[in-house]
């Protein structure tokens, strides 16, 4: 696997061959980020953008610009067939992380909260507060 410098993501043999695109252009996201694969290979977590944009969370006040939110989706290793997983009131923002045994993923969120999505049903669960670095303490 290998990201682009557009954030899409390639599929390809290891010594660089037969690349091509693991996701359709046709997809529900843009600029694939933060790529985990689970415990087994069976499946890949990652971070991507909205294709639609939200003025009412992004637009600045001049009408320009828009923020595109980001989900957390999990597909099949083998391409297509992702799934997103926006259950939270906030965006998926930090690296996902699988549990050793594959069924949930944590990640940080927008306000530095934990939460924690289990991957069966989407039901998604905040496991901490605001995450503080103790370097800046």
């Amino acid at each position: 696997m290998q990201l682009d410098d557009d954030y899409s993501l390639w599929r390809m043999r290891t010594d660089g061959s037969d690349p091509h695109a693991f996701f359709g252009a046709d997809d529900t996201w843009v600029g694939v980020r933060e790529v985990q694969f689970s415990p087994d290979g069976s499946s890949v977590a990652f971070v991507a953008e909205s294709r639609e944009p939200h003025p009412a969370i992004g637009q600045q006040p001049c009408g320009c610009g828009f923020i595109r939110p980001l989900e957390l989706f999990v597909a099949p290793s083998n391409g297509g067939g992702a799934r997103a997983f926006a259950a939270t009131d906030s965006m998926p923002f930090g690296r996902p992380t699988w549990s050793p045994d594959g069924t949930r993923i944590a990640f940080t969120d927008n306000f530095g909260w934990v939460e924690i999505v289990t991957v069966a049903d989407g039901s998604v669960r905040t496991l901490t507060g605001r995450v503080v670095s103790p370097e800046l303490l």
